[in-house]
């Protein structure tokens, strides 16, 4: 994830995001206001190698499931 998807989630009206890797643009986030929780930051890009699969579905994070409108506490 990096800060055009950051742009995107806050125009779709995403309140946060959880990724389970690296994040890049990090300042850019920031600045956007939107809340992310990751493992890691880089500097790598994503694109072409990544594609998202699914919005609001049920995943597994750190050996915990989080579902759509779970409150996830820092």
């Amino acid at each position: 994830m990096g800060g055009l998807s950051a742009r995107w989630a806050r125009r779709l009206g995403i309140a946060a995001c959880v990724v389970d890797g690296a994040i890049r643009d990090l300042e850019s986030i920031q600045r956007q206001g939107l809340p992310v929780w990751s493992r890691a930051v880089t500097p790598v890009t994503g694109k072409f190698r990544m594609r998202a699969v699914e919005i609001n579905g049920v995943v597994s994070i750190a050996d915990a499931t989080v579902e759509p409108g779970d409150l996830i506490v820092r």
